[in-house]
């Protein structure tokens, strides 16, 4: 990309590389659970016109205030009309727009460094797989920087309207998901270590803090709770929210330490970054990265010239990282997506690293190879990105899916298409769902369009059997004797298999559907040839 020498050609060059990886068939990676929840939570604020936040689920209501516009240009205002590449759509752009975000930095950051940063940002494969990924993640890592580098500009320039867009951004952040506290302190603590070891700094510190206008700080205060208020209270149509957004806290701190299905060793954000699958046959890695991170790292140390207030910022984005990632790594609640927060970071030192060994380098071929060197590892890790976001997208190989539906979804979804299709009452057929704890998630992304789906987590002695039943395998038992042995002789319907073949929702988590027999003979008789219902 530095062979062009227009700067606008070179990040317009890097943002169609990042599209390149996240726009092509978004719609054909099966639904997660958490995003399909989070569709569902949408439709609601599209119905209601007022998002209700529930401080124990669900998160914040950024996203999906963000989606209407997305929702409102596609014309696609009801779940039923809802597509996946609409949702995606949401995290795709919040992902690019994190490559443009880097130039913000401006002349306080070189521009090759920048632009190295936004490269691997483009390729990442962590990052290319979330940003076609309908959950608050996105948003959250962008709001996140976006807050640190208007501070920076500001710090800087002193200009207000980079104050304002912090606290718009901080604002957005608060507004997207909880773990907005750890990340505040970690930008406290950063500020604090920049600083306070140092003399100069701390006078430096000291008196920019007395040379900041009353006005700034209440500006930047004002639009900051505004912010905040606005959203949790779905512009002041829901009070409680934000109350609520308070209260959510208790939860949230017991779950970090206490829910068990999540929990992992504290180095599993960096198995799942650097060297994963190892044990079944694949590998893995975005290594290259973390390498020239810890180069950059070591070379930001180095520099003494942070003793005389130069390069400041790279130094608190290396304690922010650095605090950030080993705060997250202690915490026993694991999911692979909270680490892009402090993945984001470690790109800009890997670019900083990149060309520290670069600016070591005198001879001219040493230069040619070392880039030579780089740009193999830099194309495998685009390899990655393709294999694991178009190959192997819902595949328990990938380091990025977690607890991540199967494609037998798609099918169970298409097979009910077909008998809507078929029978008299189409999408308006009785459909009942039965799922221990409610672990029927994705089923009401893919059978949205039918108007009568029930949904239980356990058998009532009133309720009639439905002429379609979808049910958890471990469930059988009880279904049978809801369907045979409870109902007296006489008042019993013949069930059939709706899936001849073994179906799961995520692996391990196997569903069975079953179809009143004079249903399934209506559907036969309707067509020339009889339905193949396991047909793949």
């Amino acid at each position: 990309m530095f062979f062009l020498k227009n700067k606008s050609l070179q990040v317009l060059l890097i943002i169609l590389v990042a599209l390149v990886y996240r726009l092509p068939g978004l719609s054909e990676r099966p639904m997660h659970s958490d995003e399909a929840v989070n569709a569902v939570k949408f439709s609601q604020l599209i119905e209601s016109q007022k998002f209700v936040y529930n401080p124990v689920e669900y998160h914040g209501p950024a996203l999906f205030y963000f989606t209407l516009p997305v929702a409102w240009i596609t014309g696609n205002m009801s779940f039923k009309k809802f597509t996946e590449t609409m949702l995606r759509m949401v995290p795709v752009i919040f992902g690019t727009a994190l490559i443009a975000l880097l130039f913000l930095l401006g002349s306080g950051v070189r521009w090759h460094v920048l632009c190295i940063a936004a490269f691997f940002t483009a390729i990442s494969p962590a990052f290319v797989y979330y940003s076609r990924y309908y959950i608050h993640e996105m948003l959250f890592v962008f709001f996140c920087y976006l807050t640190v580098f208007s501070a920076y500009r500001y710090c800087r320039d002193q200009k207000i309207h980079w104050l304002l867009l912090s606290a718009f951004s901080l604002g957005l952040m608060i507004s997207t998901k909880e773990t907005w506290i750890i990340i505040v302190l970690m930008m406290v603590i950063s500020v604090s270590l920049t600083f306070v070891p140092f003399k100069k700094q701390r006078v430096i510190l000291t008196g920019f803090i007395k040379s900041v206008p009353l006005n700034h700080i209440l500006g930047f205060w004002a639009l900051f709770f505004l912010i905040v208020i606005l959203f949790y209270t779905s512009f002041f149509k829901h009070p409680q929210g934000l109350v609520d957004s308070f209260s959510a806290f208790s939860t949230y701190f017991q779950r970090a330490g206490n829910n068990q299905i999540h929990v992992h060793p504290w180095y599993m954000y960096f198995k799942w970054l650097l060297f994963f699958g190892m044990d079944n046959g694949h590998f893995w890695s975005e290594a290259i990265i973390a390498l020239f991170a810890l180069i950059g790292i070591t070379g930001i140390i180095a520099n003494n010239k942070f003793r005389e207030g130069e390069n400041t910022f790279l130094l608190f984005l290396l304690i922010f990282v650095l605090t950030t990632s080993i705060t997250f790594s202690l915490i026993p609640y694991k999911t692979p997506w909270n680490l892009l927060t402090f993945w984001y970071g470690f790109m800009i030192l890997g670019s900083v690293g990149f060309f520290y060994i670069y600016s070591k380098l005198i001879n001219k071929l040493w230069k040619r190879i070392y880039i030579l060197i780089t740009s193999l590892f830099v194309l495998h890790l685009g390899w990655q990105s393709y294999q694991l976001n178009f190959n192997l997208a819902s595949s328990v190989g990938n380091p990025y899916v977690y607890a991540h539906p199967v494609e037998d979804v798609i099918r169970v979804s298409e097979k009910f298409k077909h008998i809507a299709e078929q029978l008299p009452d189409g999408y308006n057929a009785y459909i009942q769902v039965f799922a221990k704890d409610n672990d029927y998630w994705p089923l009401p992304w893919y059978l949205r369009r039918f108007d009568r789906v029930a949904w239980w987590n356990s058998f009532d002695s009133v309720t009639a059997a439905a002429p379609i039943i979808i049910a958890q395998a471990a469930m059988e038992d009880q279904l049978i004797y809801q369907l045979y042995q409870k109902p007296p002789p006489g008042k019993r319907n013949l069930y059939l298999p709706l899936f001849q073949a073994y179906t799961e929702l995520r692996p391990g988590v196997e569903i069975r559907g079953y179809i009143r027999k004079d249903i399934s003979d209506m559907l036969n008789s309707s067509t020339e040839e009889p339905i193949d219902f396991n047909h793949q």
